[in-house]
């Protein structure tokens, strides 16, 4: 894995706005799954981005289903093209963030193996 990826980091609420971009209809828990984040996190990101007015909820039965609002919009092609501009695509946006995820657990597991594991 590549240094450099490991200086981006990608803020929830962005990946969380992308996602209910890229996935019109979605449930709180489907984007809960597909971040790779805690639901109760989730949770907050949701509360602070429906309080700011760019996301509504729409309820379907018990399920929460996300949608971005105009003002929702207009930011998510914001932070695209600032990514754009350092250049990512949203697909590496997606990948940096998720390769993030993984590479923290894996260094936590890393971080538990005695020296000696390592050293053979």
């Amino acid at each position: 894995m590549k240094t450099e990826n490991k200086v981006i980091t990608i803020p929830d609420f962005m990946f969380t706005m992308l996602a209910i971009k890229d996935n019109p209809g979605s449930s709180v828990n489907s984007i809960h799954y597909q971040m790779r984040i805690t639901y109760s996190h989730l949770h907050l990101i949701k509360k602070m981005l429906v309080e700011k007015g760019w996301v509504t909820i729409e309820k379907d039965g018990i399920k929460h289903i996300l949608s971005l609002t105009p003002k929702g919009e207009d930011i998510v092609e914001s932070i695209v093209v600032l990514f754009g501009h350092m250049g990512y695509t949203k697909n590496d946006i997606y990948k940096l963030k998720l390769m993030n995820k993984t590479s923290d657990k894996f260094d936590k597991q890393q971080e538990r193996v005695p020296e000696e594991v390592h050293n053979n």
